[in-house]
């Protein structure tokens, strides 16, 4: 499941406000219930899957890095230290150095609190917009902060103090950080994010607000940094992600519906299985069904709706899954290779008025694209369920693909339920029901 795994936390800051209550120390490492406020931030992160940080450090480095090297954190850390104040554009600029391979980063104040729920912020985000600004409504917190209004598309419009209170920023930014570092290659090594980057992407339309409702704690002041320890006590990070892992995947899911409700390639090629399926079984033909794992059960699923029923009684379609005999399989593995266990059976078993319909989620099992030639070539139609990874170089009026829009396994085998229960419905009503074709 894609969630945030990597953060950025900006500790490099000389917190002179903060300086008469934590003289000696840089102000993450300020004491909060026995430990360094920076400890309960990495601890809350890590009960919410990330897997790795890089901390920017300047003012008084040593401290952190020696707390950190002695402590039993299971996150990955990386330094990106200031030799020279940067100013929180500069410190993100050169953090983003570190950062490779990812999606998207979360970008954090280092004397932030901010109990989120990281995965349904993730599910909940829009994934084409380059920055968005974690933020919650005004009344809730202190004018001090950074006060911002958004269209109706949750655009930021402004971003001044002197904007409408509407919403305001909590400290966390969540971006895309190889357009981000494209974007902050044109800046000087020392500037400040919030007043010279941010007006310009604004103004661009490249920034969103995502308002959460969330409670937040900001040490940056001797009045917040006095009431931290009754604050973190309270909001400690969850004992299990369960409920949050079921609200993401809820989320997913949800969206790849929905792009399946609304693509009409997928109609089409819908509406032509269900020919296809139908024509087979009027002809006393024959559909076959395979799939390796996963796919495996759903092929049998497939074929045990059609012997036996799913809508309303009628007579039994003749289906065979290919998954099931364990001694045919067996035996095809062992003296050819487990590549030709389908395709062996399709030699002994398939017409070329039958239906040979082919399951896998990653669309590149050596055993079910040999078994779609062999199909193909036959004169069989070949329906493939699959999700994006699925290629071919195949031409054929006879092949019908029906590609789930993602590359999630478990996001495609659960779409998959869908569209075998709407195939056999459909061949169900067209072949039995009122209006029978």
């Amino acid at each position: 499941m894609k969630r945030l795994s990597t953060a950025i936390i900006l500790a490099g800051g000389l917190g002179t406000r903060l300086r008469d209550v934590v003289p000696d120390l840089p102000k993450p490492m300020a004491d909060v219930g026995g430990k360094p406020f920076l400890h309960h931030q990495l601890e809350y992160l890590i009960s919410q899957g990330f897997s790795s940080v890089v901390i920017s450090t300047g003012y008084k480095s040593d401290h952190i890095v020696d707390y950190i090297s002695k402590s039993d954190l299971a996150i990955q850390v990386s330094y990106s230290h200031e030799t020279f104040p940067l100013g929180t554009g500069g410190a993100i600029k050169k953090a983003l150095t570190l950062i490779t391979d990812q999606e998207l980063v979360a970008i954090f104040n280092g004397d932030t609190y901010l109990p989120l729920n990281f995965n349904s912020v993730y599910a909940l985000l829009d994934k084409n917009v380059p920055l968005t600004v974690i933020s919650g409504p005004a009344q809730n917190h202190e004018r001090r902060y950074s006060s911002i209004s958004m269209d109706s598309s949750c655009y930021i419009i402004d971003d001044t103090e002197e904007s409408p209170l509407n919403l305001v920023s909590l400290g966390c930014y969540i971006a895309n950080p190889v357009y981000l570092s494209k974007e902050l290659e044109q800046l000087p090594l020392s500037f400040s994010f919030e007043s010279t980057y941010l007006p310009v992407a604004i103004s661009r339309r490249y920034v969103k607000a995502l308002a959460v409702a969330s409670p937040f704690l900001d040490i940056g002041v001797p009045s917040d940094y006095s009431s931290a320890t009754t604050f973190i006590t309270q909001n400690k990070p969850p004992s299990t992600p369960a409920a949050d892992i079921l609200f993401s995947c809820i989320v997913e899911q949800s969206s790849i519906l929905y792009n399946l409700a609304n693509n009409d390639n997928l109609s089409l090629s819908f509406c032509r299985a269900v020919s296809a399926l139908c024509l087979a079984i009027r002809n006393n033909s024959t559909i076959y069904a395979a799939g390796n794992g996963g796919s495996a059960s759903d092929a049998s699923h497939f074929v045990g709706e059609l012997v036996s029923r799913l809508v309303f009684d009628r007579p039994p379609i003749k289906a065979e899954s290919l998954t099931t005999d364990l001694s045919v399989i067996t035996a095809i593995a062992n003296d050819f290779s487990y590549d030709y266990v389908f395709k062996r059976q399709l030699e002994a078993k398939l017409g070329p008025n039958d239906v040979f319909v082919a399951i896998s989620t990653s669309g590149k099992s050596e055993n079910i694209l040999n078994s779609i030639d062999y199909a193909l070539d036959t004169g069989a139609s070949v329906v493939v369920l699959t999700g994006l990874g699925f290629e071919t170089t195949r031409d054929s009026d006879n092949l019908i693909i029906m590609p789930v829009p993602s590359y999630d396994t478990a996001r495609i085998q659960e779409s998959y339920q869908i569209l075998i229960h709407a195939l056999c419905h459909s061949v169900e009503y067209n072949m039995f029901g009122v209006g029978q074709c």
